[in-house]
């Protein structure tokens, strides 16, 4: 296993020396001393270390808590101060920085060593939760599902990609809000019942599910939705707030009412199919009928009568072949 390193930043040289050869006793490499905090920075670039041990008053214009925040916000590498400063104002400043560890001089080896690597663990503990929220924030943010997170106090924290689509708002407008104020949800009887929701989720923890439901926009317009909603919970699994899964189901009920317009229509097209077949038979008999009066010999007196029959059998007759091609 490769050894750890650390940089070591101290003005005072004989000091330096001295933490140098301890570090190195211990089992730490140290790949560079430096005595100011432009050079701390310096090779923390360069040399991208695994820590970084700092004194808080050094040469030049930057202290040490200046090139501490500097190395934390540029390269994520965990900073441990090693100073004789353990003033209340010197405290609350180094704190600012978030460093893992504060080492008081004179130390021992020991406390050293124990410092070194609780940071290093506790470092590599915030890396992979970092890792792992960056994980969950990508996929929350493509899936396509709209998700919409909130607090206990119903202020939006997070909405993805494709919340702002159905919001038709980005987070800049909507995060810090509540969520009354950017929508209302509403049951299949149209009642506004945003609130029951929240307090059903938060506290009695239950899991709302919407099917048939509408949200209603701050812009007016209603979109039907379906979905959940969740409580967050925390490590000791009490909700801190509300995480909304809705799914737009305008598209599908489009979708679904072309296809039962389609259906009624096929119906219709049988149902006339059957009618004018039905008719074309009965005309067939009239017509029949009326062809065989015609024949007698002498001709009969209604004679006169049957020519009409025939001729309006007849426009019925190409009335029922128009309606067949029509369907």
């Amino acid at each position: 296993m490769p050894e750890v390193q650390v940089l070591v930043v101290e003005d005072d040289g004989v000091i330096a020396r001295d933490i140098e050869a301890r570090l190195k006793r211990l089992g730490y490499g140290v790949p560079a001393v430096v005595d100011t905090g432009e050079a701390a920075v310096q090779q923390a670039q360069a040399l991208h270390p695994d820590l970084v041990l700092m004194d808080i008053m050094l040469k030049g214009a930057m202290s040490g808590i200046d090139a501490a925040e500097e190395i934390r916000r540029r390269f994520d590498i965990p900073v441990v101060y090693l100073t004789a400063y353990a003033d209340p104002t010197t405290l609350t400043k180094a704190k600012i920085t978030e460093p893992f560890g504060y080492v008081l001089k004179p130390f021992e080896e020991q406390v050293l060593r124990t410092t070194i690597e609780m940071a290093l663990h506790k470092h590599s503990g915030n890396q992979r939760l970092k890792a792992r929220e960056q994980w969950l924030d990508t996929t929350l943010r493509s899936i396509a599902d709209a998700v919409i997170v909130t607090d206990r106090s119903s202020q939006i924290t997070f909405v993805n990609v494709a919340a702002e689509g159905l919001l038709g708002q980005g987070p800049a407008a909507v995060l810090g809000k509540r969520l009354a104020e950017v929508l209302q949800v509403l049951n299949a009887d149209a009642n506004e019942i945003t609130a029951e929701v929240m307090t059903r989720v938060l506290a009695h923890r239950e899991v709302v599910r919407f099917e048939d439901h509408v949200l209603r926009l701050t812009g007016g317009q209603n979109v039907p939705v379906e979905g959940s909603a969740s409580p967050v919970q925390d490590v000791e699994e009490s909700p801190t707030g509300v995480v909304l899964a809705l799914r737009d189901t305008s598209r599908r009920k489009h979708a679904e009412e072309a296809l039962i317009g389609m259906e009624r229509l096929i119906a219709l097209r049988e149902m006339a199919q059957g009618v004018s077949h039905n008719f074309n038979n009965i005309l067939v008999g009239v017509l029949g009928y009326a062809e065989l009066i015609q024949m007698f010999d002498p001709p009969l007196r209604i004679g006169k009568y049957v020519d009409p029959i025939i001729e309006n059998a007849l426009r019925a007759k190409e009335l029922v072949r128009r309606l067949n091609l029509s369907v």
